[in-house]
């Protein structure tokens, strides 16, 4: 019965799209039965059960699924629900499953391929975070704030399986159309959300302040990515749909009400207008233009009872970000000045080892006015040096300065696909940079994980474009 049921699942004979429809048909009728626990569950059941398919019946004859699976699931880990809940931990526990599965082998029989020096450095900075997890142990870190730490980097450590099938261009093209689709999933989920606080709110003030914080980052990506797009397509069916997704970042980010993320946005912009070509670059103010009247637009179409508020909350919002430079400084800024203060002199006291996940340091809190023991920092460069140590602190800039460099030599001497999407990484990447100061990028998983693929992609298409020049060139590798 098992040799069966194992000559089955290595050949099942089925073909992609039978395996497909078997896969959607068991989901929809476990879903169905998992809904009667309550709706709130069927979110969990779809993505689950499709893991657990995938890794189970596909993986054994594409490992590849595996990896993209886990792409998929990480949705769950993106609706950031409080706590560490069961779908979560599943999760964590497949990130484990993926590391176990295709990275620790090849590491331990020194078969790790590396296309350049970056893909080097992220193996450092993986090791640095067994440092990190060895050294807050003997800080006496608490499990629980360790193992909350550690899973901001969970995404990152999957680079390598993710670099083992990177060279497959059915892999590299599925990837790029499951994080549209993951982005496009969360800038739905957030107007949504947005929506709901809105009709929900009884109070002017809860209008004025209500938001859709979550998943800034990949909102941040996904706007750079969408503009960059529509600069390399040719079509204009290309060119509305890239457009219409454009505009549907850039209120997805406006509704977060992040003033960090609203800069690192126009710093993102910034930087791909500095690098693009000529007549990209009026492309670029037309349709930031364009951007900005149909948003006030669509706000006083859909929210014309409640224009001026949202406007003006808004307006308020954008005008606090020079509160810095004044004697008016809010709450949230003061508590970041005073974090930063706290943790630095942390820093200065041990600033080469490091303190390591999990240790905690006391945060004042202004409101309430009390003492707090808290792991989390909010500047990501000085989470990272707090955490790992100087060693730490440059490797991770120093990964982040090679992708720079090698996007800058892709974008420049490629003419392929590649080419936009090294455009928009230079832009994202850059924003992130910017934001890091008050929203930590080095301890996010998000971040980290968009980090990883941008690095992933950095290194190979640098590899591919040295293969060329050296095959034009008679150079031998």
């Amino acid at each position: 019965m098992r040799s069966e049921v194992k000559k089955w699942i290595k050949n099942p004979g089925l073909s992609h799209w039978e395996m497909g429809g078997l896969i959607l048909f068991c989901s929809t009728i476990i879903a169905l039965l998992i809904g009667l626990l309550g709706r709130g569950y069927i979110l969990y059941g779809l993505f689950i059960f499709n893991g657990v398919l995938i890794t189970g019946a596909l993986a054994m004859r594409h490992p590849s699924f595996m990896v993209l699976g886990y792409l998929l699931s990480s949705i769950i880990y993106l609706n950031n629900y409080p706590g560490i809940p069961l779908p979560e931990l599943l999760f964590f526990i497949y990130t484990v499953f993926i590391v176990l599965a295709l990275f620790l082998p090849d590491l331990l029989r020194f078969k790790i391929h590396f296309y350049s020096g970056l893909d080097k450095i992220a193996l450092l900075f993986i090791i640095l975070l067994a440092y990190g997890t060895v050294l807050g142990y003997l800080n006496g870190a608490k499990p629980v704030n360790l193992f909350g730490d550690l899973t901001y980097y969970a995404g990152f450590l999957t680079y390598f399986a993710f670099l083992k099938y990177f060279h497959r261009e059915r892999f590299r093209k599925t990837l790029l159309v499951l994080l549209i689709g993951i982005i496009v999933y969360i800038l739905v989920r957030n107007a949504i959300n947005y929506q709901q606080i809105i009709i929900e709110a009884y109070a002017l003030w809860q209008i004025q302040k209500a938001r859709a914080a979550t998943n800034e980052v990949f909102i941040l990506a996904g706007s750079s990515f969408f503009l960059s797009a529509f600069l390399y397509v040719k079509s204009y069916l290309h060119k509305s749909f890239y457009l219409f997704l454009l505009l549907a970042g850039i209120g997805g980010i406006v509704i977060t009400q992040s003033r960090g993320y609203w800069i690192a946005l126009l710093f993102s912009f910034f930087i791909m207008f500095l690098i693009a070509e000529k007549s990209q670059k009026k492309q670029i103010l037309l349709v930031i233009s364009v951007s900005l009247v149909a948003g006030i637009l669509v706000i006083s179409i859909f929210f014309s009872d409640l224009f001026h508020i949202i406007y003006d909350a808004l307006l308020y919002r954008l005008s606090s970000i020079f509160d810095i430079f004044t004697e008016r400084i809010g709450p949230s800024l003061r508590q970041r000045i005073l974090e930063t203060k706290k943790v630095m002199g942390k820093i200065i006291e041990n600033p080469i080892a490091g303190y390591g996940f999990g240790v905690t340091y006391s945060r004042f809190l202004t409101v309430p006015h009390i003492y707090k023991e808290v792991t989390y920092i909010h500047n990501g460069y000085l989470a990272i040096w707090f955490k790992l140590g100087l060693v730490g602190f440059i490797t991770i800039l120093y990964y982040c300065y090679l992708i720079f460099k090698y996007c800058l030599h892709i974008y420049r001497y490629t003419s392929r696909w590649a080419k936009p999407i090294s455009h928009s990484i230079i832009g994202i990447l850059g924003g992130m940079l910017l934001v890091n100061v008050t929203s930590p990028q080095f301890f996010s998983f998000g971040s980290m994980f968009l980090m990883a693929l941008m690095g992933i992609f950095a290194s190979y298409y640098y590899n591919q474009y040295k293969y060329q020049l050296n095959k034009h060139t008679g150079i031998s590798e």
